[in-house]
């Protein structure tokens, strides 16, 4: 596991609130990566509640399960129950994977706690309609799932999702 500290500085302009001059705030946010592969990063930060997969490259069946193990030990250790499932840099697509996932994964990481995932939608066409077929079994589930051609709009779409109560401590 390795962590990196990123600091922002904001800059405001104080005059009008009475200082003489500019006041710089910083903000501190710790990004710790859990698991690092040629194929997919998982990381999570101190300020969004989610797990953010980051896949990379050419894909496979292997490569799949692998990711995907990974993710529900991480998910379960961190009891972090939100995704951000990042397909965009991806290639490839992964059909021998998809009954694995449905059948066997995808009931093993409801029974975890997952509560929602946002998808990132990659460009390979294949891909995407992997997702499709995937997204419909993850919603018959219970599981809030949205796809987004935009990282950006995942995100807000995540930070939309309300947290049952007895994960909200």
């Amino acid at each position: 596991m390795r962590q990196t500290v990123t600091i922002a500085d904001s800059t405001v302009n104080c005059q009008s609130a009475g200082l003489a001059s500019e006041h710089v705030s910083y903000c501190m946010k710790t990004t710790t990566t859990h698991f690092e592969q040629s194929f997919l990063i998982i990381t999570s930060d101190d300020a969004e509640p989610w797990l953010s997969l980051e896949w990379v490259g050419e894909q496979s069946e292997a490569s799949t399960r692998a990711g995907c193990e990974s993710l529900l030990t991480i998910m379960q250790e961190q009891q972090i129950y939100r995704l951000l499932n990042d397909t965009s840099r991806a290639a490839g697509c992964w059909p021998g994977a998809l009954r694995w996932l449905v059948f066997d994964w995808l009931p093993r990481i409801h029974a975890a706690g997952l509560q929602c995932c946002a998808h990132v939608y990659g460009s390979n066409h294949h891909s995407q309609m992997d997702a499709g077929a995937a997204m419909l079994l993850f919603d018959a589930e219970g599981i809030a799932i949205q796809a987004f051609r935009k990282k950006s709009s995942a995100q807000a779409w995540l930070h939309s999702q309300s947290v049952p109560a007895q994960q909200a401590a």
